[in-house]
């Protein structure tokens, strides 16, 4: 939380967070599958509840984040303008995607921000595919580890998304511009 505190301070208002799920479905805002990075004990966030998560203390002495905790956070600010929740699901099974995104999507949408834009990306088109199926209009973006090409841009409309996060790297302007012309929203890392 600290993190997200300091940089609204400094004036940003556009984030980036990840997403993962507890072993007792609690949702976490965390980019890796162990807390070892960060706090130097290896503990899985799938294989634990939120009590074991929240006894935990980061090498800069922060507790783990959970996604209600950063929406109530960013429901209290009215100068948020864009959020994007990536859902780290890669590794789960059909069963927990259902029960992620039932429980994800209601949550952030509920404290969001009048005016601010939230989106949901994902390298996993499974987990695209049941946000889009269970809340057809939710803003989703195709993460890919590829340069804008004709099949990316395929692969993302087969999705129902108008999103994506490409390498930029070999990404040519031709495609940019294709793409463009389709109605998709480019962003290139």
């Amino acid at each position: 939380m600290a993190g997200f505190k300091s940089a609204c301070e400094n004036g940003v208002r556009a984030f980036e967070t990840d997403v993962r799920i507890s072993k007792d479905g609690e949702l976490v805002v965390m980019h890796d599958a162990s807390l070892k990075r960060i706090a130097d004990v290896d503990i899985k966030v799938e294989e634990s509840t939120r009590k074991q998560l929240k006894k935990v203390v980061t090498k800069q002495g922060n507790s783990v984040l959970f996604v209600d905790e950063l929406v109530d956070y960013f429901r209290d600010r009215g100068d948020i303008a864009y959020v994007e929740w990536e859902m780290k699901t890669r590794k789960y099974d059909e069963s927990v995607l259902e029960e992620y995104c039932k429980k994800l999507y209601p949550m952030v949408m509920k404290g969001k921000p009048v005016g601010s834009l939230y989106v949901f990306s994902s390298f996993d088109e499974r987990v695209l595919r049941q946000m889009k199926s269970l809340y057809p209009e939710v803003e989703c973006k195709l993460i890919s580890s590829s340069p804008l090409s004709e099949e990316l841009v395929a692969q993302a409309e087969a999705l129902g998304v108008r999103r994506i996060a490409c390498k930029i790297e070999k990404t040519s302007r031709h495609d940019l511009k294709k793409a463009h012309e389709k109605g998709f929203v480019i962003n290139l890392w």
